[in-house]
Order: C-alpha cells, then structure tokens, then sequence
C-alpha cells in the first residue's frame, strides 16, 4: 500500500465526513479545528479556548458546527470564519446532530441537550430554542429520527427519546375549577400540547362557585390566579382549589332550643343543614330573623357564606274569667286581661252583706280552698265564687225569748225529779 499525504497534527481526535468539495475537518488535542484541502495542504485553522473532543457537523449551506470544553458550540463559515457562538453550563462533548429545519441538537456536561437556532429557523442564529434537562451529565451525541425524534442518552443510565418542541401538560385540577390557556378554556385533562420554544403561555386559574384557588403546583408554584409560563423545557403543572367553609352562628331569644341535624365548626359551601326551633314549657316559637326570615319551626337552609340566625320564642298568655254565684264579688292581684305563663294570682271571695261565701268551682287547684286562694296560670282559666244568702231563723224570736225558753225547761225537767 502507498500513502498518498499525510499532515502532522497534534493529538488528532475526530473526523468528520468529508465537504462535497473535499475538504476535510479535524479537530485536534491543540485546541484548534483544522480545514484539510484534498491534496493534504492545510486550508485554514480555528482557534478555541480549549480542548475539541467532538467530531464537527455540515450544514447544507457548509456551515461548520462543532463543540468544545469551553463551553461553546460554535459555528463557522466554510472559510473558518465565526458564524456566531452558543454558550452552555459546561463542556460540550457530543457531536451536533442537524434538524431538517435546521435547529442545531447538541449535549453538554450541564445535564442539558439543547436545540439552538440556525440561519435556516425562525429564531435568531445562535440562540436557545428549548433545552431537556436529565438527572446528570449528558455527552453522547444526539441521533434524530426520520419522524424528527431525538435520542440522546445520559449518565444517569437513561436512553431519551424527545420530541423537538416543549411540551406542556395541565393536570386535571385538584377540587373544582378549571384552567384557561391562553384564553383558551382546558376541556379535556390531562392537557398536553408542544409549544414553540422560549414562548410565552397565559394560565389562567378559575374556581367553580363556592371555591377559591389555592395555588400552582409542580413546575410552577405560587397563588396568583393568572400567570405567564415561559415554554424553555418540559413542564408539567397543577392548579389546586379549595371549597369555601363557613361558620353558622345560632342566637336565642326567649326560653327555647335549636336542634341541628349538622352541628360543627365550619360549613363547606353547599352544605344543608335542618334546624328545629324547640320552646320551653310555657313558650311558643314565634320566628326566624337574620339570614333566613320564615315562622316555620323546622327549617333547611343552605350554608353559602357566614349566616347569623336568631329563633324567637314567646312565652305564652292566657285569660283569667271570674265568675259569681249569688251577691258578692272577687278581688284579683294582680289584676290584668292577660297573665304570662307561671304567672300567680291571689283571688279573694268578699261575700256582700247578708250572704256568705260557699266556695269555689271551676279551674280551681285541688289543694286551695277558703275565701282566698292563689292559682297559677297556666292555661286559660275559669273560676266561680259560690256565695249563700245567711240564715235569719224564726221571724221575732229574740235572744231575750230565748234565755227564757231554757228557764223553762230546765224547771219542768226538775218539777219532774221530784
């Protein structure tokens, strides 16, 4: 075998293929990207600012991209002139694939694979489009596939396969509410949808009646309502609401209960709960007032905010009717139309002269008798005062008649001893 040529270099590492002119690229351990014409000559040198260990790509233009340890993957007209450069978080050590749109695929030691604009994009030369971040250091160099899927592989034993653009996933929301997209209301969960690199996204959080959000959990966190995502990787994201909860205050006014089917602390909204108003002995309930006006004793009411709520009771009332039989009258004390429940009255019979009082019929209690007795009301009552007109005796017997009557009769009973 006879060499053709050959060129000194120090430290070759890779070689790409070759240009359609024949030129021929190499990178080398001196820091330097090196153009071989075909008959060996040296064509032009570029000068890094540290090693090459990547073989270099071609565009369909003849633009030249490789990567170095400084950091950058750079870009080269065919006469070694800088295109431009692109800065990563650490050493570029893979090869640049090439998209057929011409987005430039390429891997750094920052755990990122990243996809830059080129010329032939809509963004400008040289900059992010989007970014894929893996749990460690990813060099090997990226492959693309014919439906434009990445493969790439880490350090942290992963074998990637991405599609080219950010996507971003809504999870379904956590309680009731939904999420607006760019204005866009999410009907189906969850959400997924690629978004052009670098753009910009307008979430919107919107509770249901009766709940409030929360916050944004997963890629994004915090609690405003509306806010603005920036697509520079995969993100997935979660809105989170929470029912409202309310507190239900109950006030009494007069001797009575309320009885709650749901008695607690704090309502969620929509919650019904039945209260029974329940006098005492005595008392009638009269109504509701506050947040629910009604006179029924047994009411649903629905918890929607904080309520305040008073039952009315009444203490009952009745009527005291006297009643005389024959010449007399009654006293009454206290002397009113109406008595309240448990309320006492002392009734007094005065018979009028020449009569005298027999006594009482009626509502009277089994254990008062006598001219005055005390009843209480407790239901409307009738009572009647008896009263009899005196025994005269016989027309004109006289004391006098009568002393002598007993003179006589007790000399007739001793004439007869005798």
């Amino acid at each position: 075998m006879t060499g053709k040529w050959y060129i000194y270099l120090e430290l070759i590492g890779f070689i790409t293929k070759i240009a359609d002119d024949g030129t021929i690229y190499v990178v080398s351990g001196d820091n330097n990207l090196y153009a071989v014409n075909p008959d060996g000559t040296e064509k032009w040198s570029f000068e890094t600012g540290d090693w090459v260990w990547s073989s270099p790509a071609i565009g369909e233009d003849g633009t030249i991209y490789f990567g170095y340890y400084d950091f950058y993957l750079y870009a080269l007209n065919s006469d070694g002139t800088e295109k431009w450069r692109f800065k990563t978080g650490r050493a570029v050590g893979s090869s640049p694939a090439i998209g057929e749109d011409g987005t430039i695929y390429v891997s750094s030691y920052d755990n990122n694979l990243y996809a830059i604009h080129s010329e032939h994009t809509d963004g400008e030369a040289g900059t992010e489009k989007w970014r894929f971040k893996t749990g460690d250091f990813a060099f090997p160099s990226p492959a693309i596939g014919s439906d434009g899927t990445i493969y790439f592989g880490s350090n942290d034993n992963n074998l990637y396969a991405i599609t080219g653009e950010p996507k971003l996933t809504i999870n379904k929301p956590e309680g009731e509410g939904t999420v607006e997209i760019n204005g866009e209301e999410v009907n189906e969960w969850p959400y997924k949808e690629d978004h052009e690199h670098g753009s910009e996204v307008e979430l919107k959080a919107i509770p249901e009646e009766g709940w409030y959000f929360e916050e944004w959990t997963g890629d994004y966190t915090g609690t405003e309502e509306e806010i603005t995502v920036t697509m520079d990787e995969d993100k997935v994201i979660t809105a989170n609401f929470e029912i409202y909860e309310y507190e239900l205050e109950i006030s009494i006014e007069g001797e009575g209960s309320v009885d709650l089917d749901l008695e607690q602390e704090r309502y969620e909204h929509g919650t019904e709960v039945e209260l029974t108003a329940v006098p005492e002995e005595g008392w009638y309930f009269e109504g509701w007032t506050g947040d629910h006006e009604s006179e029924e004793k047994e009411i649903t009411i629905i918890i929607d905010e904080d309520k305040s709520i008073t039952a009315h009771f009444e203490v009952e009332e009745y009527t005291l009717t006297i009643d005389t039989v024959g010449e007399g009258e009654v006293g009454i004390e206290p002397e009113k139309e109406e008595y309240e429940h448990g309320e006492e009255v002392t009734l007094t019979a005065v018979p009028d002269e020449g009569w005298e009082f027999d006594g009482w019929t009626g509502d009277v209690p089994e254990d008062e008798e006598g001219e005055q007795i005390t009843i209480t009301m407790d239901e409307d009552k009738e009572i009647t005062a008896v009263f009899e007109e005196e025994d005269e005796g016989v027309p004109g017997f006289t004391s006098t008649l009568l002393l002598l009557a007993a003179v006589i009769a007790v000399a007739i009973y001793h004439k007869k001893e005798q």
